[in-house]
């Protein structure tokens, strides 16, 4: 409605928004690209912090037979062949 009454008001809009949401939107995709490469990187490097909430071998071990022994029919969500 406001659109015929006002026959000036979508060829504004559209101007602005050719102004300013187009350089944005080509910003974006150069921040894609950053965001990506930043993933990559990270994924590669060890995670210090992760690794020290890992359990020794052993007790990860002893872990996993108390689960096979005890839960693992019940509850199967550890890939056996895996820990085997």
């Amino acid at each position: 409605m406001a659109f015929l009454e006002l026959g000036g008001l979508c060829p504004f809009m559209q101007e602005t928004a050719d102004e300013w949401l187009r350089p944005a939107a080509a910003h974006d995709l150069k921040d894609r690209k950053k965001r990506k490469e930043d993933r990559e990187r990270l994924f590669l490097e060890r995670d210090l912090e992760l690794e020290a909430l890992v359990p020794p071998r052993a007790e990860t071990d002893a872990l996993v037979e108390v689960y096979l022994s005890q839960f693992e029919q019940v509850h199967r969500i550890v890939h056996i062949p895996t820990f085997r």
